[in-house]
């Protein structure tokens, strides 16, 4: 995928990083079964969330109450990588894919997503301030 980049190279490679940062401390806390430390290391005070089939999620506890449903309808593991990012200031966003696995029965089933966060500079780095995602190949 081919999209603009900042035009401050250093400013770029320094969002990336955080972002990848931020992606490692997403899926290692939703496959720990940790959703608070994922909702409060990654988003920021006020997120929202839109995702398929579901209303618009606004807060940290409403977030954290989707991703306790996502596991609790059997999502075991939730890996999240970006594909894209691009940074202006302190916004920035991300495009992405996710992978999910989920417990069938005996077996899992492994379904791919894409996403897209938009980021925002923080007291606290950088944190998710929206969170788009839909369940499919990017």
């Amino acid at each position: 995928m081919t999209l603009p980049k900042n035009s401050n190279p250093a400013a770029q490679a320094a969002f990336e990083a955080a972002v990848k940062a931020q992606c490692a401390h997403f899926t290692n806390s939703f496959d720990a079964g940790d959703t608070d430390g994922l909702v409060d290391g990654y988003y920021t005070d006020t997120p929202v969330m839109i995702g398929p089939d579901m209303p618009v999620v606004i807060g940290r506890p409403a977030i954290k109450d989707v991703f306790k449903g996502m596991r609790g309808s059997g999502i075991v593991k939730l890996k999240i990588e970006p594909v894209h990012c691009t940074v202006d200031a302190d916004l920035g966003y991300e495009i992405g894919r996710a992978t999910l696995t989920i417990k069938q029965g005996d077996s899992n089933v492994v379904q791919p997503a894409r996403y897209i966060i938009t980021w925002r500079n923080t007291s606290d780095g950088w944190r998710a301030e929206t969170d788009f995602f839909a369940m499919g190949e990017i």
